[in-house]
């Protein structure tokens, strides 16, 4: 499916635009993420990670003014992050190795996982399919809903 907005990292923050119409949407300030994936958008709102902090910042769209209004500590620092289903979900994947999932509309924390033996450097996703790559040269394939199901028997992912 075609994605009609589309976000540009750099190192003086995110840039938002609309393909369709060809505008700027938004320019998200206050965090650095050049050379990295260090951000997931919705049609809604944008998430990026800090490169200083384990914290998340959290931009609207199309609200004029485009300075995070919301900010919230990550459980442990994070390399990359990836929104799935349209907005609902948020991914993480950790420095540790690990996989974290929040569920965005209350922002509770719905799971996390080992995922690799080193950092986890790229996500990417897919019709609820989730692909993450890390430091140990290894990806793996997730099915989310799987996942989720497996971590709230009990059972590791």
């Amino acid at each position: 499916m075609f994605t009609e907005i589309v976000g540009v990292g750099t190192a003086n923050g995110i840039q938002v635009y609309d393909l369709r119409r060809g505008t700027k949407l938004a320019q998200c300030t206050g965090v650095s993420v050049g050379g990295r994936q260090a951000f997931g958008m919705s049609e809604t709102w944008v998430a990026s990670v800090s490169d200083k902090r384990a914290v998340c910042h959290v931009y609207m769209l199309n609200r004029g003014d485009a300075s995070a209004k919301l900010v919230f500590p990550f459980p442990e620092e994070i390399g990359c992050v990836q929104v799935l289903d349209g907005g609902r979900y948020l991914v993480a994947g950790a420095k540790s190795g690990r996989i974290l999932v929040w569920a965005t509309a209350s922002g509770r924390m719905l799971g996390a996982w080992d995922a690799h033996y080193g950092a986890v450097t790229a996500l990417g996703s897919s019709d609820g399919v989730l692909v993450s790559g890390g430091e140990d040269a290894a990806a793996h394939v997730w099915v989310l809903a799987q996942a989720l199901d497996q971590l709230a028997r009990g059972d590791s992912a």
